[in-house]
């Protein structure tokens, strides 16, 4: 029935940095990811720790989720970050992408232009912590 528990799951799932949804060079001193899934909800969060950006260059994401987000609209979901030797304009956010396992990181200036973080944003020793809950497939 629609009342009943068909899925209960905690694990850990390992974040990676993408840019253009590519990853090389790219190296890390922690790659640390928790996430609990009831029925199709999942709630995760994780700590990326950069000890190389690499050479991959385009729009960052953090890819690797454990399950696929849902094939539909009402399935995307903003997520919260915090960062450290990261650069932007204005006021970052994030969002995962329906029918796949990634994340986009956005900037939106104050005048309220949106554009991706790209590999340019990032350092060598960029940190980011992140967590977010949405709709699995």
């Amino acid at each position: 029935t629609s009342q009943m528990l068909n899925w209960y799951e905690e694990g850990t799932w390992t974040p990676t940095i993408t840019f253009n949804n590519a990853s090389v060079g790219i190296t890390y001193d922690f790659q640390t990811g928790l996430y609990t899934r009831i029925g199709n909800i999942v709630m995760l969060s994780c700590y990326i720790d950069l000890s190389n950006k690499g050479c991959s260059t385009g729009s960052a994401r953090i890819a690797g989720l454990p399950f696929t987000v849902a094939n539909d609209n009402g399935a995307y979901s903003a997520g919260s970050l915090w960062f450290d030797s990261i650069t932007y304009s204005g006021v970052v956010s994030c969002y995962a992408n329906i029918n796949d396992t990634t994340v986009d990181i956005l900037q939106t200036t104050e005048s309220g232009v949106t554009s991706a973080l790209t590999n340019t944003n990032f350092a060598n020793t960029s940190r980011i912590i992140f967590s977010i809950a949405y709709r699995a497939a």
